[in-house]
């Protein structure tokens, strides 16, 4: 299908907006052909807002999916390295779950949770210190991230360019190494005996979800690409 219409020309004749996430996403589709002029950056949202958390729960967090490509061996490698400094709480589901489960058994610190309901994830976001992210592959745009940032909550993210942007170079979390444990364990001890840094990226998540991830300011830019496209297929005819 995709030869097909790649030869028909669908993709630059028969398409008035792409819509990507993030600018990381756009070089890449633009690089392999789409038209610069029509691909548009809108990223995901979180809906409803809730609220800015107390974070003084005294532990980091990890949730999503427990498979290699989440980073999940990589999390359980780099708490090993840790010891028994950061605790640290699992939530998801997956092909990896007896590897956390028996990482689970074996450290004191480490508390696997299963799976849980948004609202359940959003409650222990606003008592976490921060959020890990070791992805071992780009990810579009998390929406654990934007739920974590909507609480206050920054993030320890792999080094991929699509992650890195999302938390603004630095200014949202720390980046580390992708599979690599050894610079996981050493961000986050570096994050953890730094709680006013913590504090800082964790107000600086909670203004950037306020200006950039809301429900109401990602219908006002949706609204802005669709206008956009309609002014330009107006030039045209």
């Amino acid at each position: 299908m995709l030869v097909a219409h790649r030869l028909a020309g669908t993709w630059l004749r028969h398409v008035d907006r792409y819509i990507v996430q993030t600018e990381f996403a756009r070089r890449l589709f633009v690089s392999q052909g789409l038209p610069a002029d029509r691909v548009a950056i809108k990223p995901n949202f979180a809906d409803p807002d809730p609220g800015l958390g107390d974070h003084a729960g005294e532990y980091a967090l990890f949730v999503g999916r427990l498979s290699p490509e989440k980073g999940v061996a990589i999390l359980l490698d780099a708490w090993r390295q840790l010891g028994s400094t950061v605790p640290l709480r699992i939530v998801g589901d997956g092909p990896l779950r007896p590897l956390v489960e028996d990482a689970c058994q074996e450290s004191p610190v480490l508390t696997y949770m299963a799976f849980r309901s948004t609202a359940e994830v959003l409650e222990l976001m606003k008592h976490a210190t921060f959020l890990v992210l070791p992805s071992l592959w780009y990810e579009g745009f998390p929406l654990v991230l934007i739920e974590a940032f909507s609480t206050g909550l920054p993030a320890v993210v792999s080094a991929h360019q699509s992650l890195t942007e999302i938390i603004d170079g630095g200014k949202l979390g720390w980046c580390a190494a992708s599979g690599n444990a050894d610079d996981l364990a050493a961000v986050v001890r570096q994050a953890w005996s730094s709680r006013n840094e913590v504090a800082a990226r964790g107000l600086a998540a909670r203004e950037a979800f306020l200006e950039k991830y809301s429900a109401d300011v990602n219908y006002a830019a949706l609204l802005g690409i669709y206008k956009a496209a309609r002014q330009q297929l107006t030039a045209k005819n």
